[in-house]
């Protein structure tokens, strides 16, 4: 399916599956409110809008701008935004068996229920922070930079691996092991449930283990 217009709209009383859609207009976008859609091959949109239903299947999407807040993504290949990311409360999920990426082209930018199988990229100018009562999963690296300003994800369901954070104040916490890259021009803080593994840059450092947790550090300069 492919389209230049401003909308497309699917009703169906059933689950949806399509090979592939392609909105190749700048004002093209879709609105999901309920039901399931099933993406084969790709999903490529200028704006998706999301407040209830199912976006799966085994495609990769790529959206410019999207907006949720309620239903879930939910599809075995990778999750893209490449302009404007809004997830509102805590209703709605994102959860693909691929990476995320999201660029935020202005401002900042706060995250909901995100889980990626694969990595997950974060860019923005501003802040990047996340909704209180959320939870952020990374199966592979996580790669958070913010231009101008602090990184904050510490709610205590956080589950990384690898973090690699470029920002100002960086703000780290995971329910278990952690191993963090800082590139912070101010102080950095890291709460892990877990071993916690450090090494890169930042102004001051405060770390903190729980459990049987123990802290190394890598090559560290704290100035």
């Amino acid at each position: 399916f492919n389209s230049t217009g401003p909308v497309v709209g699917l009703a169906q009383t059933g689950p949806v599956s399509v090979d592939g859609i392609s909105m190749s207009g700048t004002t093209g976008a879709m609105s999901i409110t309920g039901g399931a859609l099933n993406v084969a091959s790709s999903l490529n949109l200028a704006g998706l809008t999301q407040t209830g239903g199912v976006l799966g299947g085994a495609g990769d999407v790529t959206v410019a701008t999207f907006n949720q807040s309620g239903g879930s993504v939910a599809n075995s290949g990778n999750f893209d935004v490449t302009s404007n990311f809004t997830q509102t409360g805590t209703s709605g999920t994102i959860a693909v068996g691929g990476g995320v990426g999201i660029m935020q082209a202005v401002g900042s930018v706060v995250l909901g229920n995100i889980s990626a199988g694969g990595t997950l990229g974060v860019t923005a100018p501003g802040a990047i922070t996340q909704t209180g009562s959320t939870t952020l999963v990374a199966t592979g690296v996580a790669t958070l930079a913010s231009t101008t300003a602090d990184i904050t994800l510490a709610n205590a369901t956080n589950n990384f691996g690898t973090v690699n954070a470029t920002g100002v104040n960086v703000s780290l916490k995971d329910t278990d092991g952690l191993t963090a890259v800082l590139n912070a021009t101010g102080s950095s803080t890291l709460v892990a449930g877990g071993n916690l593994a450090v090494s890169g840059t930042s102004v001051g450092l405060t770390t903190t283990t729980t459990g049987t947790g123990t802290t190394s550090f890598g090559i560290t300069t704290l100035t």
